[in-house]
């Protein structure tokens, strides 16, 4: 079984207003995540590095990009989750209950991609955590 399908098990049919509040969770963790991605990049950009790494520069180097890499994994993520807000407002207003279950599948499949993104981001942070605090000066 993919982890997906796994992911589905576990996952019950909420109402709009549930999906709308978690959704907008979902924006507002995706925001500051951007900001905090822009400050790590920039810590990353400053000089307060112990220069005895030969391969400091490399290193700086693939982090920023991998930090530009998930920024814009994020980026996308956001721009289907405020399609997702504006969908939602409609089903609201339709109470439509024919596209209803096509929103909860689309729902669903956010809240795995939002949850693989999040492992990956914390992921790259404590990576980063470890670094600067073996190489600050």
């Amino acid at each position: 079984m993919d982890g997906l399908s796994e992911f589905k098990n576990f996952y019950r049919d909420k109402s709009i207003e549930e999906l709308q509040m978690e959704t907008t969770q979902w924006k507002s963790n995706l925001e500051f995540q951007s900001i905090e991605l822009a400050f790590l990049k920039n810590l990353l950009q400053a000089n307060i590095y112990r220069s005895h790494n030969p391969n400091l520069f490399e290193i700086l180097e693939l982090f920023k990009q991998e930090i530009d890499d998930i920024h814009s994994e994020g980026v996308r993520i956001l721009e289907s989750v405020d399609c997702h807000i504006a969908h939602l407002e409609k089903e609201k207003q339709h109470k439509n209950s024919d596209g209803y279950q096509f929103y909860i599948e689309t729902h669903k499949k956010l809240d795995y991609d939002i949850t693989v993104f999040n492992e990956e981001i914390d992921v790259l942070k404590l990576r980063l955590f470890e670094f600067i605090e073996g190489t600050v000066i």
